[in-house]
């Protein structure tokens, strides 16, 4: 059984955002690292690191896993942040005019409507981005925990024994194309279509639970199967919705503190972004 995940086309300009941020770095390298790459950072000092750089696949972990819509709203403000900061040096100095092809070029501001934005008030802006994405981080690592004691609860209560290795692998934050891997290996479907993509937490959470389903199955002495493994997810809908619905009230939520923040440099948001 294959299974595959769509590539995206990675721009230079996303590339310079993610490494000139050390907030937006630091975060996005951490939810886009396998568990061996996880135990290696908990293991660092607390010595500030220099900005890491992104390969593509992080990038298309982060834009195709549970993770994707948070991450796609903190990168959108910074991009904001970061326009505003191209077009300034820009209109202030001429020998940084870009060339004609060069893409922001398609989304040049008003030069005074840029001058009434000071280089403080941009730098609060970003610095006011960075602690909420923090606290956004902060949120959503709660968030899974809760999420991972209420699907274990549930599992048990339809006599899915869990082991304490059953119960750690549940805890631990795999990348998405880290666990889609494990399951392809261990021929277990993923029901991966375009109404998947990029998955929220309810589908990355069924994916766990298939991990624990066929955990406990294979020490029962019995073959796993698709039907069995099907029937089980399906009564654990309940608490799949609800980790639904908690979801997005909470990007909602981030969302509109985003736009809150920006609110002063909104003109200068990128289509794309």
């Amino acid at each position: 059984m294959t299974t595959s995940l769509p590539r995206y086309f990675i721009s230079t300009y996303a590339r310079v955002i993610v490494t000139n941020w050390p907030t937006l770095n630091r975060i996005l390298f951490f939810r886009t690292s396998t568990i061996k790459d996880q135990l290696k950072q908990d293991n660092a000092t607390d010595t500030p690191q220099p900005p890491k750089l992104l390969t593509n696949e992080r990038f298309n972990d982060a834009l195709n896993g549970p993770f994707s819509r948070y991450l796609k709203s903190f990168l959108s403000a910074f991009s904001v942040i970061a326009h505003i900061n191209q077009q300034t040096v820009q209109h202030n100095d001429g020998a940084f005019k870009l060339p004609a092809e060069t893409t922001l070029n398609n989304y040049q501001l008003d030069k005074n409507v840029v001058k009434k934005i000071s280089n403080n008030e941009c730098e609060k802006i970003a610095e006011e981005i960075s602690k909420l994405m923090i606290e956004a981080d902060d949120t959503w690592s709660d968030y899974i925990n809760e999420q991972c004691s209420i699907l274990m609860e549930a599992l048990r209560g339809l006599h899915i024994e869990l082991t304490d290795t059953d119960q750690q692998d549940f805890l631990n934050i795999y990348t998405i194309s880290e666990l889609i891997d494990r399951l392809t290996d261990m021929n277990i479907e993923t029901d991966i279509n375009e109404s998947t993509q990029p998955f929220d937490f309810k589908e990355y959470f069924k994916l766990k639970c298939k991990l624990a389903i066929y955990s406990h199955t294979s020490r029962q002495h019995q073959t796993p199967n698709a039907k069995s493994i099907h029937k089980t997810i399906e009564a654990l809908e309940p608490q799949l919705n609800t980790i639904s619905s908690q979801e997005k009230e909470t990007v909602s939520r981030y969302q509109n503190k985003i736009d809150d923040i920006i609110k002063p440099i909104a003109f200068a948001k990128l289509e794309s972004s």
